[in-house]
């Protein structure tokens, strides 16, 4: 694959991240944009960067990952302390 498909589709999946941060949804697409966002710098640092690119591309998912994993915790503790039925359970 060239450089500049790498490179729009990059882009691509930034601009995606960044119409869904702006739209103001839930937290938890917040977090998906977020993440969108995320992979697509990691994208450009595996593709173009050597391999201390390759470190940090693995630093920033490992990274994200629990970023997301302990911000979810907390928002559906939140939802739970509210009586708040997030799963559709009966």
């Amino acid at each position: 694959m060239s450089g500049n498909a790498i490179l729009l589709t990059s882009i691509f999946l930034f601009c995606i991240g960044l119409i869904g941060i702006f739209r103001q949804g839930d937290i938890v697409r917040l977090l998906i944009s977020i993440e969108i966002m995320i992979l697509a710098s990691v994208l450009n640092f595996c593709f173009f960067g050597n391999s201390f690119g390759e470190l940090i591309a693995l630093i920033a998912v490992i990274l994200s990952g629990i970023t997301i994993s302990v911000v979810y915790a907390i928002y559906t503790t939140q939802l739970k302390e509210k009586n708040i039925d997030f799963l559709g359970e009966d």
